[in-house]
């Protein structure tokens, strides 16, 4: 039985579990979504189902088409971090260079994307993901939070108490 590691949110609802299940949350296993209008989760193999069907797809509620990310591919892999920690890594299949993230908040530096790759993201952190289009932007916001706290952490309140 797989016990669930993270919950994402887009736009401040949080994804259903018979969208992103528990299994998909897993330690390496990698989840793509591709953004067309709405959200279709990808096979293994990285292309859409052949015969969609319910938990397929997901449809947004009254968002402008996910910050014109139509075409794209975003995908999400918990990962070991450098400390031994874990973290999620945004991955990128678009070589598309106007996909740009930032975080939400005063002072929050654009980053362009720059074609596939992956990015490490931070915890509770919300991240808002845009494609310009000659200035016309259309945003989504984007978070990860995690559902279970690592046991040292656990144990380290325990023990100071």
């Amino acid at each position: 039985m797989d016990i669930r590691q993270y919950e994402i949110y887009i736009d401040g609802h949080k994804l259903p579990r018979w969208f992103l299940t528990d299994a998909d949350t897993q330690f390496g296993q990698r989840t793509d979504f591709e953004f067309d209008g709405f959200m279709t989760r990808l096979q293994p193999d990285g292309e859409p189902p052949a015969s969609p069907t319910y938990t397929d797809g997901f449809v947004p509620w009254n968002v402008a088409t996910f910050a014109e990310l139509e075409g794209r591919v975003l995908g999400f892999r918990l990962r070991e971090t450098d400390d031994g920690d874990t973290a999620v890594r945004l991955i990128s299949r678009s070589t598309n260079t106007n996909m740009h993230w930032q975080t939400r908040g005063m002072g929050a530096v654009v980053q362009e994307f720059g074609g596939a790759g992956d990015w490490e993201l931070q915890w509770g952190v919300t991240y808002v993901i845009f494609v310009d289009y000659h200035g016309d932007r259309s945003r989504m916001t984007l978070r990860v939070v995690r559902c279970r706290v690592p046991l040292r952490d656990v144990s380290y309140r325990i023990n100071t108490r």
